[in-house]
């Protein structure tokens, strides 16, 4: 994947030496979040930054598969949801950025083995530096006794590039990942079976108290990111790999978890300017802000992304950077995922 042919590439110096966090969430669809309706106020942290307007928040984007692997080998390279030829053909946005001069980072609390998760791995590998919070196995650790908390990325985080060059910094939480009651400390435990709207009168009700409870802890974990950059001039952005059923699939009605339903793709889509930076740059916010809701499937992150930063390679087209005027949000969103074919 690193002799990928890119082509000529470029880059249009457009933000500098701009902080540049992406913020990967895990299993977290829109709706359950206060910040996009949810009744709970499950997400007091972001609502406050949303109300200075120093936040965009996206409306309409879907992530391009229902689980992790298969977004994420979509979402972090130049694959398309119909693209021909497998996720590994392609290059990944690490590698990219780091051609392009730019150094990388990534931090992560996901696990840095197992069968799984490889891929994702190795598309991390390809960043100038990889830190894994708590080194663990997917096959062993995800639900054993040991629990491992997202604040635990913060200390990893970096504020400068390698001999001044400009740097992106990625953290990739575990989030609301199952089993939801083991993703917060027991002080984030916030909500009970009684405060949940939509009630069942069995075990149900915990799993989506427990399910709530770590939205809020991930409120306060993307926050204390977003704080460590917000005195600087800074970009971040943060979006989940995927949503999550629960219990509202007709077809799979006592199951919750992964699947191919708009609830299982829906995914919350932030984009923070620190004060400094929508000072400098208020074109680029109002930019930014007019495509807050157009319909977007996340298949498009790293032609966005690169686009955005002024980044050109034989890949790039201005159709498919949803930040731009360009963009055609005719594209039809079609996921394929889990053997399944879903049209949003």
């Amino acid at each position: 994947m690193k002799n990928i042919d890119l082509g000529q590439l470029t880059r249009e110096d457009r933000l500098g030496n701009t902080s540049i966090v992406v913020i990967i969430g895990e299993t977290l669809r829109r709706d359950y979040m206060h910040c996009y309706g949810y009744p709970l106020s499950n997400t007091p942290h972001l609502d406050s930054i949303l109300k200075t307007g120093d936040m965009i928040r996206y409306s309409n984007v879907i992530s391009p598969a229902g689980n992790t692997i298969e977004s994420l080998t979509k979402v972090l390279t130049m694959q398309l949801g119909d693209s021909p030829k497998p996720w590994y053909e392609y290059p990944t946005l690490t590698a990219i950025l780091s051609k392009a001069g730019y150094t990388t980072y990534w931090s992560s609390n996901q696990e840095s083995t197992g069968a799984i998760v490889q891929p994702l791995n190795i598309m991390a590998s390809l960043a100038d530096s990889v830190k894994y919070a708590h080194p663990r196995s997917i096959d062993g650790d995800r639900d054993s006794a040991a629990r491992y908390f997202d604040e635990a990325v913060i200390k990893d985080l970096h504020y400068e590039g390698v001999n001044g060059k400009p740097f992106v910094q990625f953290v990739h939480l575990e989030g609301s990942h199952p089993i939801y009651g083991r993703r917060f400390p027991k002080e984030f435990a916030r909500f009970g079976t009684k405060d949940i709207p939509q009630q069942f009168g069995d075990e149900r009700d915990q799993v989506l108290a427990d399910y709530v409870n770590s939205v809020y802890y991930n409120d306060y974990v993307v926050s204390e990111i977003i704080k460590r950059y917000s005195h600087q001039d800074a970009l971040v952005i943060y979006f989940a790999d995927h949503g999550e059923i629960l219990y509202d699939d007709p077809s799979q009605p006592g199951y919750n978890g992964h699947g191919v339903h708009p609830s299982g793709v829906s995914v919350p889509f932030l984009v923070y300017f620190s004060p400094s930076l929508k000072a400098k740059k208020p074109d680029l916010y109002a930019q930014l802000d007019r495509a807050k809701d157009l319909p977007i499937m996340n298949d498009l992150f790293t032609h966005a992304f690169c686009d955005l930063l002024g980044i050109k390679t034989k890949f790039t087209n201005s159709k498919l950077n949803y930040f731009s005027p360009s963009y055609d949000s005719s594209r039809p969103r079609v996921i394929k995922s889990l053997g399944k074919v879903l049209r949003m």
